[in-house]
């Protein structure tokens, strides 16, 4: 009982660090190179590229929509994004989208899956890019 009160405790804790809570999280989930690609083939679907667009022109997953995570304008392009759609979100390494996928989160949305290594990691498994 000890142990799962000190993890629950640790649990609250790292969600409050990452500026996450338990609810967000259940929205967000984390994939590989290979699920992410899985996930693309479904309905309702929307890649969304966080990287600047500099980083997106010199290379994307494929049909990736470019919204800039860092740019000032990231919060009212993602308002106008439709939130019934799931959306497969990835950056460079992974930092970006995590702090995007959070945001997006906060802003409405309920369905995200955030790409692990980002595109690093789905070059390195040797995916499509345009």
């Amino acid at each position: 009982m000890k142990t799962l009160k000190m993890f629950s405790w640790l649990t609250t804790l790292m969600g409050a660090l990452s500026g996450c809570s338990a609810a967000d999280s259940a929205a967000i989930k984390r994939a590989g190179p290979d699920e992410f690609a899985q996930l693309m083939a479904g309905d309702k679907v929307v890649v969304l590229d966080v990287r600047t667009p500099g980083e997106f022109k010199g290379g994307h997953v494929k049909g990736a929509v470019n919204v800039d995570y860092l740019g000032t304008e990231f919060e009212s392009k993602a308002t106008a994004l439709d939130k019934t759609k799931t959306y497969l979100v990835y950056c460079a390494a992974g930092v970006r989208s995590a702090k995007a996928c959070n945001k997006l989160v906060k802003l409405g949305f309920g369905s995200l899956v955030d790409l692990k290594g980002g595109y690093g990691a789905w070059q390195g498994a040797g995916k499509p890019v345009e």
